[in-house]
């Protein structure tokens, strides 16, 4: 009878139980997300390494090549701030709670056919790889499907269709201490052998490089690179997984983009040097001093020949080069160079999908 009547109070006492008790139910089982973002990964990359891996180049269990997914952790990190769910795209098809998405530089089309249902004005494009590395990417039929697209090419922008972005640097900080004049090596040239029928290409100009070095014979250049096909050269030093402890070495690095010659195109491998302390040697962007003092870099445009090169850096004196340095260390603490950190990137794409405030990102761990 007791047993009953314990029965019969809770029943009768169920409605304030569950006024009590709701609160705790909806705020633990509740969805925090309101809204879905998907995002296509680079290709061949791993959407989980690239926006929720360790990305810190001195951690042994990072697999991102000098902090490159620092940008896209902080990137989820601010759109989950904004109630948005940062997914992968699946083998099914996504439902109707994806309001976004984000495609960076991959527009397979098994892919993006999954994702025809969101409304054209909600699909972006990232796109960072030149025609000499994609034609594709530049293809302007993209401009179809999708409703916007940010790129580092100036001379496409007009701010309806493409946007203006800047490739986002994970450091804006020289790592330190920095190597001493004395002890650096003289010059190294990191890259992989790639072949390109571009005209605009520019890996043609690294091989005339590390070959002005192997047949001439001459001392203190190394080259390191991924490509197999490297081993034909004596001065390969072998692969690597990264460059900022190469880089800290040397006192230049020659420094060359992947293309000639279009405006804005300034990617990771001049800010690569500047993080490492190292002089970049540059060729690419003809824009390039619009964004990056000259005195942060030398020119190989400034030289006829590889020989006039080699004895341009083989005579600088110390107090020269200690010059290139400060002008470096000047420009990385500049409001001009902010241009190309994480937090800028993130303020670029954030409002675009009706985002608020991005919090501080570090510039330098």
């Amino acid at each position: 009878m007791r047993s009953f009547g314990y029965i019969c109070f809770f029943l009768s006492n169920l409605e304030s139980c569950f006024l009590f008790f709701c609160p705790f139910f909806l705020f633990h089982f509740t969805p925090l997300h309101s809204k879905t973002i998907y995002i296509l990964p680079f290709p061949s990359i791993n959407f989980e390494t690239l926006f929720f891996g360790d990305y810190k180049y001195n951690d042994p269990n990072s697999q991102a090549r000098d902090e490159t997914s620092k940008t896209w952790i902080y990137l989820r990190k601010a759109l989950e701030k904004n109630n948005f769910a940062v997914k992968a795209p699946c083998e099914e098809s996504p439902g109707d709670d994806v309001t976004y998405l984000i495609s960076l530089s991959n527009i397979d089309q098994e892919s993006l056919k999954n994702f025809s249902h969101i409304p054209k004005s909600h699909r972006f494009l990232l796109v960072f790889e030149p025609p000499v590395v994609s034609l594709e990417l530049h293809n302007p039929s993209l401009a179809e499907y999708f409703g916007k697209i940010f790129t580092l090419f100036d001379d496409v922008i007009d701010n309806e269709t493409y946007f203006k972005m800047f490739f986002p640097q994970p450091r804006l900080k020289m790592i330190q201490p920095i190597v001493d004049w004395s002890e650096k090596k003289f010059a190294t040239l990191i890259a992989n052998d790639n072949t390109s029928d571009h005209p605009d290409e520019l890996y043609t100009a690294r091989r005339k490089t590390i070959d002005f070095f192997e047949r001439g014979k001459i001392k203190g250049f190394d080259l390191y690179g991924n490509s197999p096909s490297w081993v034909r050269y004596k001065n390969w030093k072998g692969a690597i997984k990264n460059k900022w402890p190469i880089l800290r070495n040397y006192k230049f690095c020659f420094s060359y983009e992947n293309t000639r010659g279009r405006s804005g195109y300034i990617t990771e491998k001049i800010f690569d040097c500047f993080v490492s302390g190292c002089v970049p040697v540059y060729l690419g962007a003809d824009s390039v001093t619009q964004y990056i003092p000259k005195n942060c870099f030398i020119s190989a445009n400034d030289f006829s020949n590889e020989k006039e090169l080699h004895r341009f850096l083989k005579t600088m004196d110390r107090n020269t080069y200690d010059n290139y340095i400060r002008s470096i260390d000047d420009f990385l603490k500049s409001d001009q160079a902010k241009l190309f950190s994480i937090q800028h990137f993130i303020e670029i794409i954030l409002p675009h999908v009706g985002g608020g405030e991005v919090e501080s990102v570090p510039i330098d761990s």
